[in-house]
């Protein structure tokens, strides 16, 4: 704009300062495919021409379209809820020693790990310990290969799904994305894939309470 119509960056701006209304991260939001805009762009249509019902219809579609891609509150809090669980049952276990030791695993990696390509272009870390170096896939296609050290591997992606689940709904994946981080989890603890937490992670503690209703 500033090379081709700065005539019209003083207006830009003010409709940004004053309304908002060009917040890309608020427009990934509210439409995050385009069979959602589609189905609002229906759905104001409707309600346009005063089809009540049908806008009514429509509204309720996307929302429940915006909520498989987005997610909802209530499913992150089933999913924050499932990861405590589990987080439990590896301290009880003894092979993690406390909840703050996923706090820092990316620091560990990152201060003691050196990291590598192979020949396909995957990122692989070796890290040495007193039992020898150990290698670690870095990449959803090597987290969990032959070759990468398994408790490394779930100390890995147990920081990383518990990250996302405490980053703002600004930072986070989408909840389709997240869903792939969980399956590999689940996959690491040797579970079959399930992407319902109340499912999955949480049965490995049977005394963990899943809320029955409402968002939290």
């Amino acid at each position: 704009m500033v090379l081709f119509a700065q005539h019209t960056l003083p207006v830009m701006a003010a409709f940004y300062v004053l309304t908002g209304r060009f917040n890309p991260m608020r427009e990934a939001e509210n439409y995050p495919t385009a069979k959602i805009t589609e189905t609002s762009h229906q759905m104001r249509s409707a309600q346009a021409g005063g089809q009540t019902a049908r806008a009514a219809q429509l509204k309720a579609l996307a929302r429940e379209q915006r909520a498989e891609v987005v997610g909802a509150p209530r499913e992150w809090q089933l999913y924050r809820q499932a990861l405590r669980a589990a987080v439990d049952d590896e301290v009880r276990r003894g092979t993690i020693s406390d909840r703050a030791y996923l706090e820092h695993v990316f620091k560990r990696l990152d201060k003691a790990g050196t990291v590598s390509a192979d020949s396909s272009g995957a990122l692989w870390m070796e890290i040495p310990s007193a039992k020898g170096p150990s290698r670690l896939g870095l990449s959803a296609s090597n987290v969990l290969a032959a070759g990468s050290d398994s408790q490394l591997a779930d100390e890995l992606l147990l920081a990383r799904v518990g990250r996302e689940l405490k980053s703002s709904k600004h930072e986070r994946e989408n909840m389709l994305e997240f869903k792939e981080d969980w399956e590999l989890l689940q996959t690491a603890h040797g579970q079959e894939a399930d992407s319902t937490p109340s499912r999955s992670l949480s049965a490995s503690n049977p005394d963990a309470v899943i809320p029955a209703g409402g968002d939290q």
